[in-house]
């Protein structure tokens, strides 16, 4: 049974799936995923594997990684979530939120595009755009609006200067 429910049924059945489910990293997880299977099965044309030096692929996700590092020490400094379907108790506008409004993502863009680089297939391009409209409909728009809400003045001053990606 879950943490504070009493029942198990469609409405627990639907918090669970929200909560762990319905999250950004297992929706990276499924573009890693397609963009393996694009590339391995359905490749749209000549590739362009082994094309791209390795460094590259890894300077990719090693600046994906420092991305969401800052980002996550950063929101535990200021002892708000990480979780997109949650309510913050703080607007974060300082270090890498200066830089975007939603390092994470940004970094998530960068680990798939790690991905499209090591597996090589241009068809892939199109999975990361349809990742990041997922991100954009799925996560970044209810959170803008539960900031807005939670934060109005403030918010107002951080997003005419700070971008959304970068």
């Amino acid at each position: 049974m879950l943490r504070g429910q009493q029942r198990i049924g469609p409405i627990v059945i639907k918090n669970f799936a929200k909560r762990w489910l319905d999250i950004p990293p297992v929706w990276l997880l499924l573009a890693m995923f397609s963009v393996w299977i694009q590339g391995r099965f359905l490749p749209l044309g000549p590739g362009f594997s082994g094309r791209v030096p390795p460094g590259l692929i890894w300077i990719l996700w090693g600046c994906a990684g420092g991305l969401t590092l800052a980002a996550v020490l950063q929101m535990r400094k200021f002892r708000t979530t990480v979780h997109p379907h949650e309510n913050a108790t703080h607007l974060v506008t300082k270090g890498v939120f200066g830089l975007s409004r939603n390092p994470i993502y940004v970094s998530d863009v960068l680990l798939l595009l790690g991905v499209v680089a090591w597996v090589g297939s241009w068809g892939s391009f199109a999975i990361v755009a349809l990742f990041i409209w997922v991100l954009q409909h799925r996560f970044i728009r209810g959170e803008e609006l539960r900031l807005m809400s939670q934060f109005p003045d403030e918010w107002a001053d951080y997003s005419k200067r700070t971008r959304r990606w970068m």
